[in-house]
C-alpha cells in the first residue's frame, strides 16, 4: 500500500500572506524644479519664496536666478540659499529669457515650472498639477489664474472649495488658445512641464512676447495638452512690470517678437496658421493695445500722436488693424479697434492715456 509523502509543516495557513517579506517602500514622489528669474524684485521676492515654502508637495528644487539686480534681491536670495534644494545663481544682467534658460540648463527635477518673482503660488499648485499630469500621462499641463493689483505683501487668497474641471486639447486646438491673450495660456508660468521638454529654450534676443514664442515652440513637440480649471497662480499687477516699463525701443521690440512668432508659425504650423489667420491678426492687435497704453501714451513719451501714427507704417501692424474682425473682441476692445481702423488718432490718444494712467496707479 502506498503511503502519502510527508510535507514539512508550514506555520502559515494556506494562501496566507508571507509576513516575513518586508512591505514595499512607498514610492518617493519625483523631484520638481521651480525656476524663479529675478530682476529688481525686492518688494515682492520674500512673499514669492514664502508661497513656494508653503507648497504641500514634499520634494522640490528651487532655482533662484538673479539677473543682475541693482536692489537687495541678491541679499534676499542669499538668506534662503541655506535651505535644502535651494540653489542661488547670481548672474550679470542679460534679461529674463537668459535667466530662465540658465534655470533650464541646471534643473534636475522630473518636472519643472516657472514662477515670476512678483507672483504667488497656491499651496497646492505643484501637487495638483503633478497628479493631474501623472494620472493622464501628460508632459504639459496648466491651470487658470487670479489677477490682483499689488499693494502690500500678501498671501495667496483662499479659494472656495471646488471640483475643478479638466480640459484636454489636441495640438491644433491648443494652437488657437495660445493666440488668445485673455486665457493666459501663452504665458510661460501657470504650467508644469516634463523634463523631456527642458532643452527647448527661450529666444534671448526678445524682451517682450518671449513666452508666447516659447509656448508655440513647446507645442510643436506635443500632441495632447491638459488644463486644470482651477486658479492656482496669482498674477500680480504693478507699474514696474516689464510690459509697463517705458522704453524707446518698445515698438521695435514688439515688432521683432511678433515677426519671429509669425515666421515660426508659418514654418511649423502652416495649416493651423492659415486656417486661423484672423485669430493671429487679433493676437497682433492685442499687442497693439499694449503698445498704445505702455508706449504711445505713456507720460514719458513726448510725442503720443506721432507714435500712434507710426504704427501704420509697420506692414504687420497695418494688416492686423484692417484684417482683424471686430467680433473677436469684447465691446470695449472692439471699439478701440474701430478707432484704429478709422484712424481716429485723438480718440486713440485719449483711450491710451486713460489706460496708461490706470496702469501707473497699480
Amino acid at each position: 500500500m502506498k503511503t502519502a509523502s510527508r510535507l514539512s509543516a508550514s506555520p502559515y495557513p494556506k494562501n496566507a500572506p508571507d509576513t516575513t517579506k518586508p512591505h514595499p517602500a512607498k514610492p518617493i514622489p519625483p523631484l520638481i524644479s521651480i525656476i524663479i528669474p529675478i530682476y529688481n524684485a525686492e518688494r515682492f521676492l520674500s512673499q514669492t519664496i514664502q508661497s513656494v515654502l508653503k507648497q504641500n508637495y514634499p520634494h522640490l528644487e528651487v532655482l533662484l536666478i538673479n539677473d543682475g539686480s541693482t536692489d537687495r534681491s541678491a541679499q534676499i536670495c542669499q538668506a534662503y540659499s541655506n535651505i535644502p534644494n535651494f540653489h542661488f545663481f547670481d548672474l550679470p544682467h542679460c534679461g529674463v529669457s537668459a535667466a530662465r534658460n540658465h534655470g533650464l540648463k541646471h534643473l534636475t527635477g522630473e518636472y519643472f515650472c516657472f514662477l515670476d518673482a512678483d507672483d504667488l503660488l497656491a499651496p497646492t499648485f505643484i501637487s495638483d498639477l503633478y497628479y493631474f499630469a501623472s494620472n493622464h500621462h501628460l508632459r504639459y499641463v496648466g491651470c487658470t489664474y487670479q489677477r490682483q493689483i499689488y499693494s502690500t505683501p500678501t498671501n495667496f487668497p483662499p479659494g472656495q472649495p471646488l471640483s475643478p474641471s479638466q480640459l484636454f486639447y489636441t495640438q491644433s486646438e491648443f494652437f488657437t488658445k495660445l493666440l488668445t491673450l485673455d486665457t493666459g495660456y501663452n504665458f510661460c508660468h501657470m504650467k508644469l512641464l516634463h523634463s523631456s521638454l527642458k532643452n527647448t529654450y527661450f529666444d534671448e534676443s526678445l524682451t517682450v512676447a518671449e513666452d508666447a514664442l516659447y509656448n508655440f515652440t513647446i507645442l510643436s513637440s506635443l500632441d495632447r495638452i491638459g488644463i486644470l480649471q482651477k486658479p492656482l497662480y496669482l498674477y500680480q499687477i504693478h507699474a514696474s512690470s516689464t510690459v509697463r516699463t517705458f522704453s524707446k525701443q518698445y515698438i521695435k521690440q514688439y515688432q521683432s517678437a511678433l515677426h519671429k512668432i509669425q515666421h515660426y508659425l508659418e514654418l511649423n504650423f502652416q495649416k493651423d496658421y492659415i486656417s486661423n489667420l484672423p485669430l493671429f491678426y487679433a493676437f497682433v492687435t492685442s499687442h497693439l493695445f499694449l503698445i498704445l497704453a505702455n508706449f504711445c501714451c505713456h507720460p514719458q513719451n513726448p510725442h503720443p500722436l506721432r507714435s500712434i501714427k507710426s504704427l501704420y507704417n509697420i506692414p504687420l501692424f497695418f494688416r492686423a488693424i484692417h484684417l482683424t474682425p471686430l467680433r473677436l473682441f469684447p465691446a470695449p476692445k472692439a471699439l478701440l479697434l474701430v478707432f484704429f481702423k478709422l484712424r481716429f488718432y485723438r480718440l486713440l490718444k485719449f483711450a491710451g492715456h486713460l489706460r496708461s494712467c490706470q496702469n501707473l496707479k497699480t
